[in-house]
């Protein structure tokens, strides 16, 4: 519903042109000038209209404001043999990443490169074959290679490194495993 202070400001208009009438009204009268007293009185017939419209609006329409809709997110925890920690999956599976491209080791990085670039498997395939959240988190890694920078930093947002770094890391080991 709009807020209590929205309705107080599209009032506030209906005011303005009612007293702006009033006061247009009144000079027209006191300086017996024919178009003034005219001007004001439509004034104020526009702010009376407007405010009636806005309250039969308010009354009668539900009018809904918009609101954000945060994505469901469900945290998993992490076993200790991948380092500890709670892995971010989205509803659609996808992981916010808290590792670096380096801080992950090539050998388990590549059979999902290969799969990806190579069998040209879709990510949203490969983060349905698994239900391990750290092998979710490297397929989400491995599929911000081919992104561009701002979407990287934007997904890579939870890794607690310098954008510079992000950028150059991905760059390194893009080249390492044959992603060009």
């Amino acid at each position: 519903m709009i807020g209590h202070e929205q309705r107080l400001s599209f009032l506030a208009v209906g005011a303005v042109c009612f007293l702006t009438g009033l006061l247009l009204l009144i000079l027209g009268l006191l300086n017996n000038t024919f178009a003034l007293k005219v001007i004001g009185p439509c004034f104020m017939l526009s702010g009376v209209t407007w405010t009636a419209v806005v309250l039969l609006a308010l009354k009668l329409v539900k009018i809904h404001s918009v609101e954000p809709v945060a994505a469901l997110v469900t945290e998993q925890v992490r076993e200790e043999e991948h380092g500890g920690g709670r892995v971010r999956l989205s509803e659609s599976g996808f992981v916010d990443p808290i590792h670096c491209f380096c801080q992950i080791p090539d050998d388990e990085m590549r059979p999902w490169v290969e799969k990806r670039y190579l069998d040209h498997v879709s990510t949203m395939e490969l983060l349905k074959s698994t239900n391990d959240p750290h092998q979710k988190e490297v397929i989400s890694i491995v599929s911000m290679f081919d992104v561009d920078e701002d979407t990287l930093l934007g997904v890579m947002g939870g890794v607690d490194m310098p954008d510079h770094h992000i950028i150059h890391c991905r760059e390194n080991v893009r080249r390492m495993l044959g992603v060009e």
